[in-house]
């Protein structure tokens, strides 16, 4: 609640609203599907291409952290 002032809720609806998108964005911390997240960008290059997505034709090495 101490960053309610801040999110610019217009009620308690919206504010819950909010919270719950925020909370559903958080990583469930199971591992990256790594390529997966390649195939995702190599199909952004592919429909974007620059513009989107900068030079990067692949997922640079390591651009996901491993915790172990």
């Amino acid at each position: 609640d101490a960053i309610r002032p801040m999110m610019n809720a217009e009620d308690d609806a919206e504010f819950a609203a909010l919270v719950e998108g925020y909370r559903a964005g958080i990583p469930s911390g199971a591992p990256v599907d790594e390529a997966a997240a390649d195939r995702f960008l190599r199909l952004m290059a592919e429909l974007g291409g620059e513009e989107l997505v900068g030079k990067a034709t692949t997922l640079p090495a390591g651009v996901f952290l491993k915790l172990d």
